[in-house]
């Protein structure tokens, strides 16, 4: 297929290559190229009569760009093809003429004629009984009704079929049955237009169809050699998988055996479980017996279970200071005050998990107020066995602070680590008072940006920075979640 398409398209570039080669002038008096366009133009009082010159004539021969050879550009106003027209008008928007491109050609836009017939021919079959042909605006494609074609039936360059009267640039509405009549043609004269992407404007003329017919048919064999090569292949491959599905299915069947045997396995092992399990409730109950008379005191046993903590939280932050143009637009310290939640999965003496906390406050730079968030994990270890837990965490710190420059926020984000301490009280009680504190050092990045007013009122832009700090955070919770008993 790939033989063919690549002969018609170098039938196709011959044909063009042909149609815009200039007319032979050469030999007649009177005549210039001044563009060198290879098309002249009549010199002073030179006339056709005068000269015997009857060929095309250079509507413009100052312009290399403007000749009977070349295609009109759409909106440019320029008559390109000298046909005392400026442009062809297309009939679509320019985002709609884009999908015609991209769905009815197959990426390749036409000559805007072509398109321009062919719009008209399907336009004219919408207003015909029964209707032909439509266009669909919204996809961008001439929609042939079922039974019919859109395709050019020529026989030695004259038009044998064309149904709606238009010129020979482009596509007509004919039945299918016409369509296949001529198109199965192998004469050396006859001429096809197809229908499908990238045959809408292949002309196949006198040679031309011959060779490639020939070559068609060679590569029909090939092909056909490929495909019978292919399907010796796949006779290979289904021998070999019905191979290995005897197999598997032998497998299967001894597998099955396997199971039959460890099912009356498993039978005699219940019953010498149910047995077993006889003897061991008589041993429980006199176990349980012997229990009852003992005073027995457990300590340091527990419940595990998940704690939910929500409550206040206070502190402040530490951050390298941001001094830009003898202007502080972030100050060395913020106090804060907000809340904080937690969820601890409690593991006897260890408490785990994530917690967020929320804060609000000021460095003392700016008008609008500073504001934290740690978003974190944390693992503590009960280290009096008595509610007092102590352990690591580590959290990723965004910051937000108003600067004089502009009143304009200067975010930073970065990680913090450090110290944790909560006291899980052991009381029951569907709610329980905790403590708890978080110290830690951070390491942070500002913003790339950040914006100043220089004094004549113009703005200018400050670039950001890496910084260092300390996180000292504190608060008290309140434990929601049912009482825990050690």
């Amino acid at each position: 297929m790939r033989s063919i398409l690549s002969l018609a398209l170098i039938g196709l570039s011959t044909l063009t290559s042909t149609a815009l080669a200039g007319p032979n002038w050469t030999g007649f008096a009177g005549l210039v190229d001044a563009d060198g366009d290879g098309y002249p133009a009549f010199v002073g009082t030179s006339t056709a009569a005068s000269t015997g010159y009857s060929g095309d004539v250079d509507c413009d021969d100052t312009h290399a760009t403007r000749n009977q050879g070349l295609d009109e550009v759409i909106g440019n106003g320029i008559d390109d093809d000298c046909d005392a027209a400026t442009a062809d008008t297309l009939p679509v928007s320019d985002p709609e003429w884009k999908r015609f491109i991209a769905n009815e050609y197959g990426g390749r836009a036409p000559s805007s004629k072509v398109f321009v017939y062919e719009f008209d021919a399907c336009t004219a079959g919408a207003s015909a009984t029964p209707v032909t042909c439509t266009v669909d605006l919204v996809d961008g494609r001439f929609v042939v009704t079922d039974g019919y074609k859109l395709a050019d039936i020529f026989i030695n360059g004259s038009v044998v079929l064309r149904n709606s009267g238009q010129k020979a640039d482009g596509r007509e509405v004919v039945t299918a049955e016409q369509f296949e009549h001529f198109r199965g043609s192998t004469s050396a004269t006859g001429t096809t237009r197809g229908t499908g992407v990238g045959k809408s404007y292949v002309d196949r003329s006198a040679g031309v169809l011959i060779e490639a017919d020939k070559a068609e048919t060679e590569a029909r064999l090939a092909a056909d050699v490929i495909h019978d090569s292919r399907l010796d292949g796949v006779e290979g491959r289904v021998a070999t998988i019905e191979m290995g599905n005897a197999g598997r299915d032998e497998s299967i069947n001894l597998a099955l055996d396997g199971v039959a045997s460890n099912l009356a396995a498993i039978d005699a092992e219940t019953t010498a479980r149910i047995e077993a399990d006889r003897i061991l409730a008589a041993n429980d109950r006199a176990l349980e017996a012997r229990i009852n008379d003992t005073d027995i005191e457990v300590d340091g046993l527990a419940s595990s279970g998940v704690a939910v903590n929500v409550g206040v939280a206070g502190g402040v932050n530490t951050q390298r200071e941001r001094i830009v143009y003898d202007e502080s637009i972030r100050g060395p310290a913020t106090g804060l005050v907000g809340f904080d939640a937690s969820i601890h999965v409690d593991l006897d003496q260890v408490l785990v998990g994530p917690f967020v906390t929320q804060t609000w406050g000021s460095d003392g730079v700016g008008s609008g107020s500073d504001s934290a968030s740690l978003v974190g994990f944390e693992g503590l270890y009960d280290i009096s066995d008595s509610g007092h837990h102590l352990g690591g965490f580590g959290a990723w710190r965004h910051t937000s602070a108003m600067s004089n420059m502009l009143d304009t926020a200067v975010p930073a984000n970065g990680a913090c680590g450090g110290l944790s301490y909560r006291y899980q009280s052991n009381s029951s009680g569907p709610i329980a008072v905790s403590p708890w504190a978080r110290v830690g050092g951070c390491g942070e990045s500002y913003a790339d940006k950040s914006a100043r007013l220089t004094e004549d009122g113009s703005t200018e832009i400050v670039d950001g920075g890496m910084g260092a700090g300390m996180t000292a955070l504190g608060g008290i919770s309140f434990n929601v979640t049912s009482a825990r008993d050690r």
